[in-house]
C-alpha cells in the first residue's frame, strides 16, 4: 500500500492544542486510498458475542488477531509516524482497530470514555484514539458525528482510575465489586458510572464546536476525553461508517489484573481481544507484544517539543 497519508504540516498550534484539550481534528490526513483501505478492513473485523444484537450501532466489530495490513502499512509510514509521534510521542503502538456502522435507527453511544479499548493499561499510561469516519458528517442538519469535549474542561482521567480500581478488584482471585452499592446510589438503576445528569449538562455545555468531518479527515483524541455518538438524524443518509484506531505508549505492561475484571464483568462473553490479552505474557512490554504495531522511525522532535 502506498499513498495512504497525505504530507501534514504539524503545527505549534495543533501541538499545544492536543496537549490542552486531548484531542485536535487533522483535515484531510487520509487519501482516498487510504479510505478504500479501511472500508475493505472493516469487513475483515469481528463483532464481539456481547454487542451481537446491540441496538447502539448496526454493526460494531473489533479486530481480535494481528494487526491487519492497513494498521501495519500506516505504522511502516514515516510521514504518518512523523505525524503521531509530534502529536502523541515517538513510543506509541498501534494495539487494535474497530469499526462502527450508525444507522438512523441507532442510538450510538452515550457520553463515555476508553474503559473497555484501554483496559489492558493503567490510568497513567497515555493512549489515543484515531476516529477515521468514512463518509461525510454534517452536525447540522445531519447528525452522525463524534462529540467531543475538551479535557481542560472536564477530564475523565479520575473516572479512569475509578474505573481501575473497579476491575482491579474484579481481578484478584475471588475479587468482588465491592462499589456496586455505593454505584447504585450515585448513578442510578444500572450503577453504572459514566455520567449522571450534572455531568452531562456540563459536557453539553463544554462540547467542541468543530464537529464535522469529510473522508480524509480524523480526530486524535486522548483516552481523557468524554466523547459521545450524535444520532444519526436524517433518513436521507442510509449509514455513517467510522474505522477506529488505539494507541497506547509501547513502554508501559499490561495490566493483568484490570483486564481479568473486565473479562469477569463480561463473561461469558468475553471477546477474543481480551482473551488474547489475559494469554499475553505480562512481563513483556507492550511494543513487544504481538498484537501491537510501532511506528517507523521518524525525524526527531524539535527540541521545544521534546523538553
Amino acid at each position: 500500500m502506498s499513498d495512504l497519508v497525505q504530507r501534514f504540516d504539524v503545527t505549534p498550534s495543533l501541538i499545544n492544542q492536543i496537549n490542552q484539550e486531548g484531542a485536535v481534528v487533522l483535515r484531510q490526513l487520509f487519501t482516498s486510498e487510504a479510505i478504500k483501505a479501511f472500508e475493505k478492513a472493516a469487513l475483515d473485523l469481528s463483532v464481539p458475542p456481547d454487542h451481537d444484537g446491540d441496538n447502539s450501532f448496526k454493526r460494531l466489530a473489533y479486530g481480535d488477531g494481528p494487526p491487519s495490513k492497513i494498521i501495519t502499512a500506516l505504522c511502516r509510514s514515516t510521514e504518518f509516524s512523523r505525524i503521531i509521534g509530534r502529536l502523541t510521542g515517538q513510543h506509541q503502538v498501534a494495539t487494535n482497530m474497530l469499526s462502527f456502522e450508525l444507522t438512523p435507527a441507532d442510538k450510538g453511544s452515550e457520553w463515555h470514555f476508553g474503559r473497555r479499548s484501554f483496559c489492558f493499561v493503567g490510568p497513567e499510561v497515555a493512549s489515543f484514539t484515531l476516529w477515521i469516519p468514512l463518509t461525510p458528517v454534517r452536525e447540522e442538519p445531519n447528525g452522525g458525528g463524534l462529540i467531543w469535549a475538551p479535557q481542560d474542561m472536564f477530564s475523565a482521567y479520575s473516572r479512569i482510575q475509578q474505573w481501575t480500581m473497579v476491575f482491579r478488584s474484579l481481578g484478584k482471585i475471588g475479587g468482588r465489586d465491592f462499589l456496586s452499592a455505593a454505584r447504585l446510589l450515585q448513578f442510578g438503576p444500572d450503577g453504572d458510572p459514566w455520567t449522571g445528569p450534572f455531568d452531562e449538562q456540563i459536557l453539553e455545555a463544554a462540547k467542541h464546536p468543530d464537529q464535522d468531518f469529510d473522508p480524509g479527515d480524523a480526530l486524535l483524541f486522548s483516552r481523557n476525553v468524554w466523547h459521545r455518538t450524535s444520532r444519526l438524524k436524517s433518513a436521507d443518509l442510509p449509514n455513517r461508517k467510522a474505522i477506529v484506531i488505539r494507541f497506547s505508549d509501547g513502554r508501559s505492561f499490561l495490566d493483568k489484573k484490570c483486564i481479568e475484571g473486565v473479562a469477569k464483568s463480561l463473561r461469558p462473553k468475553a471477546d477474543n481481544f481480551l482473551t488474547m490479552l489475559m494469554d499475553a505474557d505480562e512481563t513483556v512490554a507492550l511494543a513487544a507484544q504481538p498484537f501491537a504495531t510501532s511506528l517507523a522511525e521518524s525525524e526527531p522532535l524539535p527540541e521545544s517539543v521534546s523538553s
